[in-house]
Formats: C-alpha cells, structure tokens, sequence
C-alpha cells in the first residue's frame, strides 16, 4: 500500500499529510509543506499521528502493526514509540513480570493490580495484565526494590504470594503509566474531563499538560458537585467531596488527575474552581489554600480520576493492534462510606 502523500484526519485538531518518509524521519508533514511535530497547546510536541490507527498502514513504520499474535514486548514498544514526552531511561513504563517474548491475544486492562485483578486475569485465562499503577505499591524499579528487600517484611510477604501467583501462571504484567498519563486527545486527564461532559479543547494546560481547563456555562459551586457526582457513580463512586463556597459561580473548570492537580496551577492557569484527587491534593497544603484563596474544589478518588482512562485505554488497544482483545477490570476501590449520623 503506497503511503506517500496519504491524507489523515488528526481530531479536531490540525489536518495533517502523511509523509512516506515518516518511518525515518518520525516527523509529520502539514498541508502547507513544512514539517513540523504536532503539538496539543500547551502540551508536548507529538512525532506520531495520536489515536489513529496510521502505524498499521505498512510494514516499516514506526510501531507498525501486524494481524495475529503480538509478543508482549512489541505491545510495549508500540506505546513507547508514541510517547515521544516520555523520557526512556526512568520511566516506570515496562514489562514487570512474565516473559517479554510471549504470545499476545488477550488483555486485561487495570488501573491497579490489585491481587483481585491478577487473580481475574490467571482464572479467566488472560495472557498480559495491563496495569496503569505500581503493582507492588513502589511507584518506580518496583521488583528491583523488593528483590534488594528495601521494603518492610510485612510488604515483602503479601508481595511474594502476589508475584507467585503472576510467575506461576505465566501471565505477563505490564505497566503503562507514562504514556498514556500524557496521551493526547483519550490519556488520563482527557478521558476524565469528556467522563464529567466536558466539551471541545480545553481553553489552557497546564504542568506539561497534565492539567487542562475548561469553559462551562455559569454554574454554582454546589450545583456543579452534584453534577460531577452524578457522573461518578458510573465509576463507582458515588460521592465528591466539596471544598469552599458553595454560592460561587464558576465558569471556568479545571480538570485534574492523579498526583498532577495543583490548585495553585489551577488559578494561574485561569480557573476559578477545579476536579482534583486524593492523592494528589493533600489537605493541610493544597486544599486548604485553595479555601483561603476562595477557590472551590471538587475532590474524588485517585482511582475515580484515572478510570475513564482505562476504559479509553482498553478502546485503544481493540480498535489499534490488530489482533489482540482487551478487556477492562472495573475498578474496584474496596471501601464502603459510613456515615454515623445514621447510627
């Protein structure tokens, strides 16, 4: 199939020609002539088409797919071949357990690990787990640190009947937290901003493009956190905690995810109130500055946050790599809500 000059859509954000060159140069041609790398406002500069399935239209090309089995280190490379913002030497994106030369059909998608999601993957007979955080509770060199015993004897029992259970079955384990944290258009904070009905492009990003924020038609605080809870409860948590002024009215919405919300961020960046997480919003610092700044919050779960991701993440992957059929592990945050008034 003849590639040179070959039209492609790019979302909505810039029409594009295909370059027969880009197997070597890495680079995109615009319909003016000047090569130049994709870049989301803000964001980082893209050398690959991001979302569509361009990779597989010919053999040579830059994480090029093929029909039938993938190994599992091929499905790693595929995504690391995209993430041109990640940098390769400390990312915590790789191949953690299982042999990096197996073959490939199924997939579970995860957003963490849990024992309860290996054990899914090993009883229904799934060949790679896919996981977005630390399988062992390590952020980075996960097996290295626990090979060298740097963590304590409790973490280290449960750690050894959870990677007994991986090896035994011969099941692959493999992270994807840098890429697709950062992936245009469908990563993390993307998903979770269309999961909340956010439209169009953000209007700002901010922190390397971990941080996004939106126009939304004027809205009060508490109204607005109802809104956000009614969406919520698809993903299995149905309650947002609200910080500040509930009677202000916000028109401009920040969107954050993970360990990358800072409220701070957030009102330089325009905001007037913004979705942020536990994790990544502690209280005694982040939240209670954004109280005396008079910026309302809207926190939910780091696990609340990320799970629109993982589903974009499983589109991803049936819709890219021929082949191969992911399914999403739903989250599942082990936590039930108490509320003593009711005792």
């Amino acid at each position: 199939m003849g590639l040179a000059n070959a039209e492609v859509w790019l979302s909505p954000v810039e029409h594009l020609v295909w370059d027969q060159d880009v197997a070597r140069s890495n680079r995109v041609t615009s319909t003016s002539g000047t090569k130049a790398a994709l870049r989301i406002p803000g964001g980082p500069p893209l050398h690959f088409p991001p979302f569509q399935n361009i990779l597989s239209l010919g053999p040579g090309g830059i994480g090029a797919c093929r029909e039938g089995d993938m190994k599992a280190r091929e499905i790693l490379h595929h995504f690391n071949s995209q993430a041109t913002w990640v940098d390769r030497h400390p990312t915590v994106d790789r191949i953690l357990l299982g042999d990096p030369d197996r073959d490939v059909r199924t997939v579970l998608v995860t957003w963490m690990s849990t024992m309860k999601a290996i054990r899914y993957a090993v009883e229904n007979g799934f060949d790679l787990l896919m996981t977005h955080e630390p399988t062992f509770w390590i952020h980075d060199n996960e097996v290295e640190k626990l090979d060298a015993k740097e963590e304590s004897a409790a973490k280290l029992a449960t750690a050894a009947l959870k990677r007994r259970l991986v090896e035994e079955s011969g099941l692959v384990v493999e992270r994807n937290h840098d890429c697709w944290d950062r992936y245009p258009d469908i990563g993390i904070p993307w998903a979770l901003a269309q999961h909340l009905g956010m439209k169009g492009l953000p209007f700002a990003t901010g922190n390397r493009g971990f941080q996004l924020a939106y126009e939304i038609g004027p809205t009060r605080a508490d109204e607005l956190a109802e809104r956000i809870a009614a969406r919520t409860v698809a993903l299995g948590d149905p309650y947002v905690q609200r910080f500040g002024d509930g009677r202000k009215i916000v028109r401009r919405l920040g969107i954050g995810t993970g360990c990358a919300c800072r409220p701070d961020v957030f009102l330089e960046m325009g905001c007037d109130a913004a979705v942020v997480c536990d994790d990544g919003c502690r209280y005694w610092s982040d939240v209670s500055w954004a109280v005396d700044s008079g910026m309302p919050l809207f926190r939910v779960g780091h696990g609340t946050s990320e799970e629109p991701g993982m589903v974009s993440l499983t589109k991803y992957i049936n819709d890219s790599l021929p082949g191969l059929k992911a399914q999403h592990f739903k989250l599942d945050l082990a936590v039930d809500y108490v509320d003593g008034r009711s005792t």
